[in-house]
């Protein structure tokens, strides 16, 4: 498995912000460039960067923990047999 080429920390909102503003005005290039909604689907992961980053550590637990908790329910119902092994990039 791959590790991550960087490591984001809630510090950095304010400089990917920036970044993600000047790429988005760079493509739009004054209405000359590429459409609005290909520059913000392009950008997508980008965004959904920032949105994790400004989530409280708590609510990324309770999440996490929903998730194990669904998986769970899931597996005992017969529906899927695995076990997880908490690794999000395992499924």
């Amino acid at each position: 498995m791959a590790l991550p080429g960087r490591l984001y920390i809630p510090d950095d909102t304010e400089l990917i912000e920036a970044d993600l503003e000047e790429l988005t005005a760079m493509f739009y290039a004054d209405g000359e460039g590429l459409p609005r909604a290909d520059i913000a689907e392009a950008l997508a992961p980008i965004s959904d960067l920032l949105t994790v980053l400004g989530l409280d550590t708590g609510i990324l637990i309770s999440n996490l923990k929903q998730v194990r908790f669904s998986l769970l329910l899931f597996a005992q119902a017969g529906s899927m047999a695995f076990e997880w092994d908490g690794n999000p990039a395992h499924g």
